[in-house]
């Protein structure tokens, strides 16, 4: 909606395929769209794995959540919808709290499910070691935000690229409300105590947390270092 206020036409990769001809396609997909483009300049917009940059003027931008919190969004997203999308009603309606107690599988998403949009296609990012190449991996973006300080992320994109995204923090902001009542996860519930204690004891949700940590120092040291507070 932003974009289209900016009055960009916003081109949206999206696709019903599985996970692995999503992975094989989505590098040449990018690249394909990007050289048949015209010369100016193009918005990418997707939910694309990691791919390595092909042209010295790519920008990669990113956003990256909470583990746990987005584990609870993703949880009840998918049965329950948003202020965009309704998904249906579903006959199981198991809390994400029920869930891990009862040690459910599809409780708790994959490690690569979070890593994937920073750590990319190869065979490593489906094991812990994944977490060392999304580490490697991160300079190639010049900001990945966090969704809890998303104004924060908004600030800078405007600032570091005026030619594309110059206003759009006041755009933002004057339709932050609308915004969020459309992207809020419908029948969504706060975790308990127990629930966070045990997730936070797997391993796989502490290479989560180490990456998540990684990259909130990394940009709230870039947000003081852009707005002069170093």
């Amino acid at each position: 909606m932003i974009l289209r206020r900016l009055q960009y036409v916003v081109s949206h990769f999206k696709t019903s395929r599985s996970t692995n001809q999503t992975l094989r396609l989505n590098s040449s997909l990018l690249k394909n769209f990007y050289q048949q483009s015209s010369k100016d300049a193009v918005l990418i917009r997707g939910h694309n794995v990691y791919v390595l940059p092909w042209e010295s003027n790519v920008v990669f931008l990113n956003t990256i959540r909470e583990p746990i919190p987005w584990m609870i969004s993703l949880y009840y997203y998918s049965r329950y919808g948003d202020g965009n999308r309704a998904m249906g009603n579903t006959v199981d309606d198991t809390s994400f709290d029920e869930c891990v107690a009862r040690n459910l599988s599809y409780c708790v998403p994959k490690l690569f499910q979070y890593l994937k949009y920073f750590c990319g296609e190869s065979p490593v990012c489906r094991s812990h070691d994944a977490l060392s190449t999304s580490k490697s991996n991160f300079d190639s973006f010049l900001v990945v935000g966090l969704t809890e300080e998303f104004r924060s992320f908004i600030q800078l994109i405007d600032i570091l690229l005026p030619d594309v995204y110059g206003g759009i923090l006041a755009v933002y902001d004057q339709n932050v409300k609308q915004l969020h009542n459309r992207t809020r996860t419908k029948k969504k519930q706060g975790p308990l105590e127990e629930t966070i204690r045990k997730l936070k004891e797997r391993r796989d949700v502490q290479i989560m947390y180490e990456f998540y940590n990684f990259v909130k120092r990394k940009f709230h040291r870039l947000h003081r270092c852009v707005l002069g507070e170093d």
